[in-house]
């Protein structure tokens, strides 16, 4: 019974790698080679069937333009663009509502990858939809992409970061105000694994709108707009030229 047990448990499993390949592929932390390997079994790849001939058409299944190709992408895989950078975690283990690790049926622990452009194109149509159909100004525009970015960093924290609170909004300022207060009352903080960001020194610098113009060109702007403000007035808030040409933001 125990081995007959023991080959129906393989089975599924072997089912399952095939019909569920994302459920193995979601509890393996896999990795790119570095650059010298990488390029030598992607070479090993076209010449050993560069070469041969399509079963309908009869000719090389690389033609003089895709070795030409071919040779782009090893070009390209030996300075390392195509392996993973070096002493960088490309995985983290994905944790359930409670903080524990989060495992699959078959108790494999389950990883969450960093690798790949979905997350990236995922902002792209986020920026599309919110920018790219609607009149909206400089100033609007800034704070709109700031608010976009607050809101990523909260989820990924409450998804990667151990024990981070999920509070179910994005209004950390309020947060930050019951950490002082409950502090304050009880001695202790309620969620011990959130930092409050009025703990950190305000500086001068800040990272938002840069202007790409010269410096040349941001002067001629300046003077243009004060012009316009001479003879019309007070420009609208949106019109302004409030990018800073040290990329200050607003």
């Amino acid at each position: 019974m125990q081995c007959g047990g023991l080959e129906e448990g393989v089975n599924e499993i072997q089912k399952s790698r095939y019909h569920s390949p994302r459920l193995y592929h979601s509890s393996a932390d896999r990795c790119v080679p570095r650059s010298r390997e990488l390029c030598i079994r992607v070479r090993a790849v076209y010449v050993s069937f560069g070469h041969l001939e399509d079963s309908k058409t009869g000719r090389p299944v690389f033609n003089a333009a895709a070795w030409k190709r071919a040779d782009n992408v090893l070009a390209e895989i030996l300075p390392g663009l195509y392996s993973d950078p070096p002493n960088e975690t490309l995985y983290t283990v994905r944790l359930k509502e409670n903080g524990l690790v989060m495992k699959n049926k078959y108790s494999m622990v389950m990883y969450d990858c960093s690798r790949g452009t979905n997350r990236v194109e995922g902002v792209h149509r986020y920026l599309i939809t919110t920018l790219l159909g609607s009149n909206t100004g400089v100033e609007m525009s800034v704070a709109l992409l700031g608010e976009r970015r607050h809101r990523h960093n909260q989820t990924v924290a409450e998804s990667r970061r151990l024990a981070y609170p999920k509070v179910g909004h994005y209004d950390t300022w309020l947060i930050e105000e019951l950490q002082v207060l409950y502090l304050s009352n009880h001695g202790i903080l309620l969620y011990p694994n959130f930092t409050n960001s009025s703990q950190y020194i305000s500086t001068n610098e800040s990272f938002d709108a840069v202007a790409l113009q010269s410096f040349e060109v941001h002067e001629a702007l300046q003077e243009r707009c004060r012009e316009i403000q001479n003879d019309k007035g007070s420009l609208p808030t949106d019109q302004r030229p409030q990018v800073s040409y040290q990329g200050l933001g607003f």
